[in-house]
């Protein structure tokens, strides 16, 4: 039991990961029953349209993935094609650029935190809104989406994007987008909107819906 002394990461041969994946394969009957190996870019995708698609395999759908309460999920943006602006409710997000190039902005409570605001009797200074993150995605790179932080990637003109991301604490966990046909300000009641905005709800239903997308749009131009 002691002969590995090599760490928790080893490295297998190409013949050893062969020989478990058809082990795995064949003790489920080769088909995905929430155990053994799943091809996720097999699976039904969770949206998909011109300018991008999107794939995700949650605990509620995959039982090693319910013990570890992580997600897993892919996401192929095509040039110049933007994924709507969105949060996580309760998972946060660790986010692998497998190819391609882009750029990613992220609005972040606690950045904000550190540099405005008044003091606290205890010392803390409060927040007084959210601060812009962003930066260029290339192949290799990796960020963190924390729950709660609205987020959204921006595929190159002349490359596509592709994204790998890992949730923690995934279970239950929604996705709320802030643009687009299935933008979350579509739950709120009219009254809450008049208030939230100071103006007429109807005037705030028309901006939101002004975009006839779902999940992925037309990006900006020049990045």
């Amino acid at each position: 039991m002691g002969q590995q002394g090599k760490g928790a990461v080893v490295r297998a041969s190409e013949e050893q990961i062969k020989a478990l994946t058809q082990q795995a394969q064949s003790s489920n009957g080769g088909k995905w029953k929430g155990k053994g190996p799943f091809n996720l870019l097999q699976s039904r995708s969770v949206h998909s349209n011109k300018f991008g698609q999107f794939f995700e395999v949650t605990p509620n759908d995959y039982e090693q993935l319910r013990d570890m309460n992580s997600s897993v999920s892919f996401a192929k943006l095509n040039q110049g094609g933007m994924m709507a602006p969105y949060y996580n409710s309760k998972s946060t997000k660790i986010v692998y650029v497998a190819d391609g190039n882009g750029y990613f902005e992220m609005a972040c409570p606690h950045v904000a935190s550190q540099s405005q605001g008044p003091q606290t009797p205890e010392g803390v200074k409060e927040s007084t809104g959210y601060k812009k993150l962003h930066a260029h995605l290339s192949p290799g790179d990796a960020l963190i989406i924390p729950a709660g932080h609205p987020v959204t990637f921006i595929a190159g003109q002349n490359d596509n994007l592709q994204l790998v991301a890992f949730g923690v604490n995934a279970y239950d966990n929604e996705r709320h987008f802030l643009a687009g046909q299935e933008n979350v300000m579509n739950q709120l009641e009219k009254e809450a909107k008049e208030l939230s905005f100071n103006t007429r709800a109807e005037e705030v239903e028309e901006i939101f819906n002004n975009q006839k997308d779902s999940y992925f749009v037309a990006g900006p131009k020049g990045i």
